[in-house]
């Protein structure tokens, strides 16, 4: 359920928190564990880095796609984390 949570509605980001899982190497997974896992992982919009092209694009594609509410979201996230 946290992975969830973490993952924001995100399906790219919930795919890549599975394969942080995968390879940290973890042989036991629990609530304490995950938790570091995750907070270890938060990732800060910072121009120029896989973050800011993945949101981009998202953006890009919503906008592209005639998704205004997509287009919304992805713009939204993106001047949340510009703060």
């Amino acid at each position: 359920m946290q992975t969830i949570s973490a993952s924001s509605g995100d399906a790219r980001r919930l795919i890549n928190i599975v394969e942080q899982i995968s390879l940290s190497g973890l042989t036991l997974l629990n609530v304490e564990s995950l938790n570091q896992l995750l907070q270890d992982k938060i990732n800060i919009f910072d121009k120029g880095g896989d973050v800011f092209y993945q949101q981009l694009s998202a953006f890009h594609k919503s906008v592209r796609g005639s998704s205004p509410d997509g287009a919304l979201y992805w713009m939204a996230r993106i001047l949340i984390q510009m703060r």
